[in-house]
């Protein structure tokens, strides 16, 4: 019987609200519980509320993960980034100690240039010497 008597009431209640053009829902307490009464264009409404915050979750879930994605590809290039860094300092290291190689190189070039200067003084010398030294024998010796 209570359950037919709050049909009635439902259904009663449901018709008194659908004539209404309260944009409200209609709230009643019967017996201490209450019920809440939509007429059908707040059941409408209600429905695209729920489509439009599930579609705002869907957003959120796509945001998150094409964060996580995006954090991802950052930590990527950030160690792209370092490995750039680690070859450049390399290069750097590398091409000082060339220059330095070819500051000690030319420093050599000149030191050799220098020697054979002297050898070549020193070669001149002593052709001249033996020169000397032939003719004098030579004519010394007669």
């Amino acid at each position: 019987m209570n359950k037919l008597v709050m049909t009635l009431i439902f259904i009663i209640f449901s018709l008194i609200s659908f004539s209404q053009e309260n944009k409200l829902p209609k709230q009643i307490i019967y017996n201490g519980d209450t019920c809440v009464v939509f007429s059908i264009s707040q059941a409408k409404q209600l429905v695209l509320w729920d489509l439009d915050r599930l579609e705002c979750f869907d957003i959120k879930d796509n945001y998150l993960l094409s964060n996580v994605k995006l954090t991802e590809l950052l930590e990527l290039k950030n160690s792209q980034i370092l490995a750039y860094e680690i070859k450049d300092s390399v290069f750097i290291i590398t091409f000082n100690a060339f220059q330095e190689l070819q500051i000690l190189n030319d420093y050599q070039k000149k030191i050799f240039e220098k020697n054979i200067k002297i050898q070549k003084r020193q070669n001149f010398k002593n052709v001249i010497l033996a020169i000397l030294s032939t003719f004098i024998i030579t004519f010394a010796l007669k």
